[in-house]
C-alpha cells in the first residue's frame, strides 16, 4: 500500500497519518489487494477539507469532505468513499 498525505496549511503530525493510515487499511482489504492512495488535508478558517484518491488494479475511488475537525473528514472518505467509485475496464 502506497501512501502520499498532502497538507495544505496543515500540518501532518504521525498521529493524523497514522489514523489515515489504518483508515485506508481497510479500503484495501474491501478491494481485495494492494493500493495507492493520495490524501490532500486543508484547512480554510475553520473548515477541514479531506480529498482522497484511491486506485487498485479494478478500481478509481474518489471523494471529498468538508467538516470541522480534520479527523472527522478522513474518517468519513474513507468509510463512505465507495459511494462515488467508478469503476475501470
Amino acid at each position: 500500500m502506497q501512501i502520499h498525505i498532502t497538507g495544505r496549511q496543515v500540518a501532518i503530525t504521525p498521529a493524523l497519518r497514522k489514523f489515515t493510515e489504518e483508515k485506508l487499511k481497510k479500503v484495501e482489504k474491501l478491494l481485495g489487494g494492494p493500493i495507492e492512495a493520495h490524501v490532500v488535508l486543508a484547512v480554510e478558517k475553520r473548515r477541514h477539507h479531506a480529498e482522497i484518491q484511491v486506485k487498485s488494479r479494478n478500481a478509481l475511488l474518489s471523494g471529498k469532505h468538508e467538516t470541522s475537525t480534520p479527523r472527522s473528514a478522513t474518517w468519513w472518505r474513507s468509510s463512505s468513499g465507495r459511494r462515488s467509485s467508478t469503476k475501470r475496464s
